[in-house]
């Protein structure tokens, strides 16, 4: 199942505030997830996983709690423009 999140910072409904570096994302438990299939971008460059001296994700899934938490290595600023696009298997 693919999951597609587009976030702008400051927006009313945004899940994450200007200077957070973490928010999370309810895809339900029994899901079968990987970092793997997971695309970051930031005003629309992408975002390596876990690279030093870039800004960088990192992403885990809770089986029990059904959370994704997506970790940035800087906090975000508003107006800034985020997607996220993942897969998952539901099972």
């Amino acid at each position: 199942f693919p999951s597609h999140d587009i976030v702008v910072i400051g927006d009313v409904d945004a899940p994450i505030l200007d200077g957070e570096t973490s928010y999370t994302i309810n895809i339900g438990v029994g899901r079968i997830w990987s970092i793997n299939s997971m695309i970051v971008s930031r005003d629309q460059s992408l975002l390596p996983k876990n690279k030093t001296g870039y800004v960088t994700y990192n992403a885990t899934y809770d089986s029990v709690t059904g959370l994704i938490t997506i970790t940035f290595s800087e906090a975000v600023a508003t107006g800034q423009l985020y997607t996220v696009q993942f897969s998952y298997l539901i099972v």
